[in-house]
């Protein structure tokens, strides 16, 4: 669009989308600022428009912790567009809401210091929310007019007026609030007649947002998780000041090797690099870890690691700001719960069912292979394979892979030793654990069809 915010995006070999050439150095600046998010930022100007375009709703959407919240909130500011920026956690009434909003747009986000002007922030039903858009006279009598802001002008034609935005994070907490709040709110440039856009982010899935969708149409943003290779470059940037820059790299590698199909969180990654690296900073001060070795590094952090794969991904809001001797020590991570009879087998079997390959549940789990096996005498000499060593194979470092219903039940048979129907209660049973996080639910069709996974360690 010719004088847009952030200008086109021209297209490379590859079909991926690199900034233009004449879009202004701030915006170049912000781009530089988040790794990976360039097609994200791209979308969202070419949504934006031109700065008094009509702009329709918008639904961002994403995994937590792939920077859905800062890089819409940044991308605002560089802009300089009028906006509020609310966090629906901190709203536990609409009221609340709709003042947070006003005190935004309305005072600079500063206090309101008299009496007077609180009452006229006050908004205890949606109504008059919408009327403080609609006629602003009260407002502009209460918060005066020297700063320039948005709310306090006179009403113009949406082709004539700046687009306003109101950005509500965590927006699936407006669903306990009021059912017809998210309706309300994603309509509120048809109501007020003013030129206003509504931005939902969420990082749950946009199905539970289909009664919103249904009333009015909105664009849909997602914010796709970090591949391997940026979240090495993040983690790589958070590297302490004079620190080895190779022995920190080996480190992070070692770290997504194990974690990386387990979690992408980049909160998680960072803590765990913070406590994994003055573990490596003391070996290499006593002399056991001199040069970057893989293998040796691996082992030096496999008992940090273990504890995390239990303690800092589970119960990360738990064990958050602990440091690799407070994990050893703390135990205010493990769960002290008594599980029904038949729920405890169905633990184990789901546990063992993560953690070992499906070709060797027979010889595992069978009573007829019991006993000493036999190994095929095969001739011709086996070449010994002389190079770089790998790391050791240890299956309790290795993420969880999923696993049917059928098989559970086979394994949680083996372990009972009596025949125990597929009944209601062995499923309700199931369901309860995976309600407690122990198992984790692949799929949201039939449950004989879906697949699991357990996460517990």
């Amino acid at each position: 669009r010719q004088g847009g915010r952030g200008g086109e995006a021209e297209q490379d070999e590859q079909g991926t989308s690199r900034p233009n050439m004449n879009e202004p150095v701030r915006v170049k600046e912000m781009r530089a600022r988040w790794i990976g998010r360039n097609d994200e930022i791209q979308q969202l100007l070419n949504i934006f428009g031109p700065r008094r375009a009509h702009v329709p709703p918008i639904f961002v959407n994403g995994h937590a912790s792939t920077g859905k919240s800062a890089v819409v909130q940044d991308l605002l500011l560089t802009l300089k567009a009028p906006h509020a920026f609310v966090n629906c956690v901190e709203a536990t009434t609409p009221s609340a809401l709709f003042e947070m909003v006003l005190q935004q747009l309305c005072c600079s986000g500063r206090r309101t210091s008299s009496e007077e002007e609180e009452n006229k922030l006050r908004c205890n039903d949606v109504s008059k929310f919408v009327r403080l858009f609609v006629d602003n006279k009260s407002l502009r009598q209460t918060c005066g007019d020297e700063e320039g802001r948005w709310i306090l002008h006179e009403r113009k034609e949406q082709e004539e007026e700046e687009t306003c935005f109101l950005v509500f994070d965590r927006a699936e907490r407006l669903r306990n609030l009021d059912p017809h709040l998210l309706k309300t709110l994603a309509r509120m440039n048809e109501l007020t007649s003013r030129n206003l856009c509504t931005i939902f982010i969420s990082s749950i899935s946009c199905e539970s947002f289909q009664f919103v969708f249904a009333s009015r149409p909105m664009i849909r943003v997602q914010f796709r998780s970090y591949d391997r290779d940026t979240l090495a470059l993040i983690l790589r940037q958070k590297r302490p000041e004079g620190s080895d820059a190779m022995m920190y790299g080996e480190m992070i590698n070692t770290i997504l090797n194990v974690f990386f199909n387990q979690t992408r969180d980049l909160v998680v990654l960072q803590r765990m690099c913070a406590t994994c690296w003055p573990r490596i900073q003391a070996a290499k001060l006593s002399g056991v870890l001199v040069e970057v070795d893989g293998v040796r590094l691996f082992r030096l952090l496999r008992p940090i690691l273990r504890q995390f794969l239990g303690k800092g991904i589970i119960l990360e809001e738990v064990a958050a700001d602990l440091t690799g001797e407070e994990i050893q020590q703390d135990d205010r991570c493990d769960l002290d719960v008594e599980l029904p009879y038949y729920s405890k087998f169905l633990l184990v079997a789901a546990f063992l069912a993560s953690h070992s390959p499906p070709a060797r549940d027979i010889a595992t789990f069978s009573l007829q292979s019991a006993g000493p096996m036999r190994r095929k005498k095969r001739g011709g000499v086996r070449k010994m394979t002389v190079g770089k060593k790998s790391a050791p194979y240890d299956p309790l470092l290795q993420a969880p892979t999923n696993f049917q219903l059928e098989r559970l039940l086979a394994i949680f048979q083996s372990l009972v030793l009596e025949r125990v129907e597929p009944n209601v209660e062995l499923l309700s049973q199931l369901a309860g654990l995976i309600t407690m996080g122990f198992v984790k639910e692949v799929g949201h069709g039939d449950v004989w069809e879906n697949k699991f996974a357990c996460q517990a360690s």
